[in-house]
């Protein structure tokens, strides 16, 4: 593409011949693998998407500790991981939770938390955007999902 001056935009689908040339200088093989590509990428995270109402993306104690730092804050306002132990239905059993309670508490008397807090950190705006979705939604009486953390959107 041509470049454009800086107060020249291109004008919308100027990227598609570079799209149609680049696509047609791949050889037969490499655009069925591309494709192929595609498709199972598609397949995996549709099969995510698809069992969300009924499943939550949170599975074990690794995505759920993560996910413990964002949610205690949003929703309880502290960092006390206790309630949200006990909250959560990711857990492989309730014998497993009952132990993650009986855990040693911090100095300052909350439930430790071993996992870092950088992927709640880059999650706050997926979180917010899927809580005024939720909050949008119980406005309008279009459901009345909790805004717990813990629903499907």
């Amino acid at each position: 593409m041509a470049s454009l001056s800086a107060d020249h935009a291109a004008p919308p689908g100027a990227w598609r011949p570079e799209l149609a040339a680049a696509w047609h200088g791949l050889t037969t093989a490499r655009r069925r693998g591309l494709l192929a590509l595609v498709c199972a990428t598609l397949v995996a995270f549709g099969s995510q998407f698809a069992e969300m109402p009924w499943r939550s993306a949170l599975r074990g104690t690794d995505s759920s500790f993560y996910y413990f730092w964002l949610r205690s804050l949003m929703v309880d306002g502290d960092w006390d991981f206790r309630n949200d132990i006990a909250e959560c239905d990711t857990w492989p059993s309730e014998g497993f939770r009952q132990e993650m309670l009986k855990r040693q508490p911090t100095p300052v008397g909350r439930q430790a938390n071993k996992y870092g807090i950088g992927w709640a950190v880059l999650s706050v705006p997926a979180y917010l955007a899927a809580d005024g979705v939720v909050a949008a939604g119980r406005g309008l009486g279009v459901w009345t999902l909790a805004r717990d953390g813990y629903n499907p959107v």
